[in-house]
């Protein structure tokens, strides 16, 4: 009985001083090896450790979210104070496309935090109406400033109030993540947004709300969203969806104005490769979508990530840009849309690797899912206009005049993000292509800058750029 009291009242004391600093246990546990005091934690005394593992979880738990909700109050600075300031950097940037002299010009503001890329300062989409750029920050603030304000030394964009925090309620959205708004487009006096829509708890797809255009308040509204979703539900670190694997990052986004009363949509696979050559589903697709009976058809399949789209109503040709995995990024032609649908190959064919390539003896199983072989064509599918390995992690695509620098050929800049200004990164890429679409020069123009997105303003004949590397908006003088 006494041996009994005597090892309840050890264990009791011993009980009571684990995870107390000042204890007599505590101060001398150095005696102790730390093999030893970790069996103790785990086969006498688990009862305890597990109880300080929970309180640990909860407080690490606290303290993130302490963390994203003083996030959230950072991102919501152009709300609270109603506008966004913008500053010109002194230093103008000038370049030389075919020996003509460029300008690039850089108002940058200090106000947005939030980004969704781990190499950039912040995210944000342009668009141009009625002698304004409006501005969304991918966290969802809305502003707008007059065009004419670009020639100051500073200027505020006024922001706009919006109804969107009734709307997206999950809090990824709200601070630096993956999720976010992936693009807006100004159509027939409607103010869009695509963004990455949690449908339900942990499944995910890119959808799109629709708003009247107005200077001072956006009612949005539901416009476009798939009832197909893809969980991001983890247990013990792996992924539980069918295939294994969901990334937020590859979901498209882009909507341009397209023919017969549509918009053109990109959408990513969420790395859920299967889905880029299933008919049944719209992931992995671009596709069009009728602006009165919300009704949508698949234009192109067999996509990764397209995250640069133009429609050149002219011709009647969709040119697409995509990002492909480790190498093998692409320019993409569509020279018949709404025909055939149109496949591009991906995860079939492609000219980049999975992550790590073929050593890694993890990638065995995707190689034989998804072989990326080198050729599009032996396949069945089309060639990309042009692919980039390594990749340049390319953006936007646009379309410039005609007869730009006095050369009488279709040409285009594309934007590219990438880590660094060298080998195409951070630049814009200027391309001749001929009218039988064949490349016939490629330029290329360092900005030392995470190119996010373009719009050309024919009014005036310039190109404005979101550069998230320093939170800009530029402008390049053609």
């Amino acid at each position: 009985i006494s041996i009994i009291l005597l090892f309840i009242v050890g264990y009791v004391s011993v009980y009571n001083s684990m995870g107390n600093q000042d204890s007599y246990l505590q101060k001398g546990k150095l005696l102790i090896s730390q093999d030893i005091r970790n069996f103790l934690k785990e086969t006498v005394f688990v009862f305890k450790n597990q109880k300080l593992l929970k309180l640990e979880l909860a407080h690490k738990d606290e303290r993130l979210a302490d963390k994203d909700k003083h996030l959230t109050q950072l991102a919501d600075i152009p709300n609270i104070i109603g506008f966004i300031p913008f500053h010109l950097n002194k230093d103008i940037n000038e370049f030389k496309i075919n020996n003509k002299k460029i300008y690039l010009k850089k108002y940058q503001t200090k106000i947005l935090f939030s980004s969704k890329s781990e190499r950039g300062m912040g995210n944000s989409y342009l668009d141009y109406f009625d002698n304004n750029i409006f501005i969304a920050t991918a966290d969802g603030s809305f502003a707008y400033v007059n065009i004419n304000e670009f020639g100051k030394n500073e200027f505020k964009a006024s922001v706009i109030k919006s109804n969107i925090k009734d709307l997206i309620r999950y809090d990824k959205f709200y601070i630096s993540s993956p999720h976010g708004i992936k693009d807006i487009l100004i159509h027939k006096n409607k103010f869009y947004i695509s963004y990455s829509c949690q449908v339900e708890k942990d499944c995910f797809n890119t959808s799109i709300l629709v708003s009247d255009l107005s200077l001072t308040e956006l009612k949005f509204e539901k416009f476009f969203t798939p009832e197909i979703c893809i969980s991001s539900a983890m247990k013990n670190g792996v992924y539980i969806n069918s295939y294994g694997e969901f990334n937020p990052w590859q979901i498209g986004g882009r909507m341009v104005p397209y023919k017969n009363n549509k918009i053109l949509f990109s959408v990513g696979e969420f790395r859920f490769r299967d889905h880029a050559q299933d008919k049944s589903n719209i992931f992995g697709k671009i596709i069009s979508i009728d602006i009165n009976t919300k009704k949508y058809e698949i234009i192109s399949m067999g996509h990764r990530n397209p995250q640069g789209l133009h429609y050149d109503a002219q011709n009647n040709v969709i040119f697409s840009t995509e990002h492909g995995p480790q190498g093998g990024d692409e320019i993409n032609i569509n020279t018949s849309p709404g025909g055939e649908i149109e496949n591009y190959g991906w995860p079939i064919s492609s000219n980049g690797e999975h992550y790590g390539g073929k050593i890694l003896k993890r990638n065995k199983i995707k190689y034989e899912k998804a072989p990326l072989y080198k050729s599009h064509k032996d396949y069945g599918f089309i060639e990309p206009l042009k692919y980039f390995t390594p990749s340049i992690g390319i953006s936007e695509i646009i379309k410039i005049p005609f007869e730009y620098n006095k050369i009488n050929k279709k040409q285009f800049f594309i934007g590219a993000m990438g880590t660094n200004p060298s080998g195409g990164y951070q630049s814009i890429h200027h391309f001749i292509i001929s009218n039988d679409n064949i490349i016939l020069k490629h330029n290329i123009v360092p900005l030392n800058e995470r190119i996010r997105d373009m719009i050309y303003v024919e009014d005036i004949n310039k190109i404005f750029l979101f550069l998230e590397s320093t939170t800009s908006i530029g402008v390049l003088n053609l």
